[in-house]
């Protein structure tokens, strides 16, 4: 008896924990960093950041190789020069900002599956295009 008694509140344990981690997950919490990227100072369809501003950008060879995978993966949501679309103006996203929403935003869920943005040195790309294109730094 004692031993039912105990399997019975384990499954029922696991059961609660597991019910706890889906609601968890479906409750669309984000860190701070990206709380900051998506209602903060990056602002969604901010006219200031358009393909107009930056005509003239010198961009690092890494910078123009994370620009060609932005516009393939990345500007239908974020716009050509991230300065947000669907998806929130993501200018100046590090590395880890990138990771972060590739495995956490519910939203990403299509294009983290892509086998490019699998690839950590094409991610580092992107970001060091993303970092290149802030508001003002067009010459």
């Amino acid at each position: 008896m004692k031993n039912k008694i105990t399997a019975f509140l384990i499954i029922g344990f696991l059961a609660f924990l597991s019910t706890a981690m889906y609601v968890y997950a479906q409750s669309g919490y984000e860190p701070m960093m990206m709380r900051d990227m998506m209602n903060g100072g990056y602002n969604y369809n901010n006219e200031n950041y358009s393909a107009k501003s930056f005509p003239n950008a010198k961009l690092s060879e890494d910078a123009k190789k994370g620009g060609v995978l932005f516009e393939s993966l990345c500007a239908q949501c974020h716009g050509q020069y991230a300065q947000g679309k669907i998806g929130p103006n993501i200018q100046g996203a590090s590395l880890s900002n990138i990771n972060w929403a590739l495995k956490n935003v519910s939203m990403m869920n299509s294009v983290s599956t892509n086998p490019q943005l699998k690839n950590q040195k094409n991610i580092y790309y992107i970001s060091k295009f993303l970092k290149s294109i802030k508001k003002g730094d067009n010459n």
